[in-house]
């Protein structure tokens, strides 16, 4: 099986300084996507901040301390701790690509651990199968999400 490393599949971007406990929660708003592995990584939506960009749905999630490698692709406009790194496209991928990216990352969740090795420094050299390796069975498995109608990440044409 061929294998490349993350960093040449994506590109990465840290998150910002921002604080939850500084934040307004609200209903709807953006989500602030914190340390957790539960909701998709989401601990609450909060309130719109003047002159903070949120970042595009699409983009594939990865906690880098706290539920290490904890990984999502993120569908709605969201706000990003300090603690995430943000995986974005180098070539265009449709979800379910990005989904199956999203499980093989974080199953080398064995390499790291909270308290001794984060995975701040090595996180761009783990070795993933390279796109073409990608099972015909988990496209299978995942035709009811290449299907879904109201799905904003299908890949363009």
């Amino acid at each position: 099986m061929e294998t490349v490393k993350v960093s040449d599949l994506f590109e990465a971007s840290y998150g910002n300084k921002l604080d939850l406990n500084k934040m307004k929660p609200m209903k709807e708003g953006y989500r602030f996507v914190g340390r957790t592995a539960k909701n998709n990584g989401v601990v609450k939506i909060v309130e719109p901040i003047h002159g903070i960009k949120p970042y595009e749905p699409g983009a594939i999630t990865v906690a880098l301390g706290g539920s290490i490698l904890s990984c999502f692709v993120q569908i709605h406009p969201f706000i990003p701790p300090k603690m995430w790194r943000y995986w974005f496209l180098k070539n265009d991928m449709s979800i379910v690509e990005r989904l199956y990216y999203a499980k093989a990352i974080s199953t080398n969740r064995f390499r790291y651990s909270t308290y001794g090795r984060e995975a701040n420094r090595t996180f761009k050299n783990i070795l993933v199968p390279a796109l073409s390796e990608i099972p015909a069975w988990f496209m299978i498995l995942m035709l009811p999400v290449i299907m879904e109608p109201t799905n904003l990440l299908r890949k363009k044409k």
